[in-house]
């Protein structure tokens, strides 16, 4: 059965609107989405940094360090005073 052109037309006309309300729906989720995720982000990275500015630090000399066992070394962090950043040794 064939149909007129006016009805083509109007069928192509709905699957563009409907497309377009589509669209613009998985756009407006997507952003949603991001902003969420540079939260978290954002959380995460505050969260590392309050762990670090919350720890005990303290100087060990280089002769006690010659005197500890490997599972108390493993347990150590070096960290440098000038970026406040904590590595593991490894």
């Amino acid at each position: 059965m064939k149909t007129s052109w006016k009805a083509k037309e109007q069928e192509r006309a709905r699957k563009k609107l409907l497309k377009e309300a589509n669209d613009e729906l998985r756009a407006k989720i997507e952003a949603e989405n991001a902003k969420r995720r540079e939260a978290m982000a954002q959380s995460r990275q505050r969260k590392a940094e309050n762990e670090i500015r919350g720890q005990v630090v303290t100087t060990v000399s280089d002769k006690k360090l010659k005197t500890m066992s490997k599972k108390q070394l493993r347990n150590i962090r070096k960290a440098t005073a000038k970026h406040s950043a904590v590595t593991s040794p490894q």
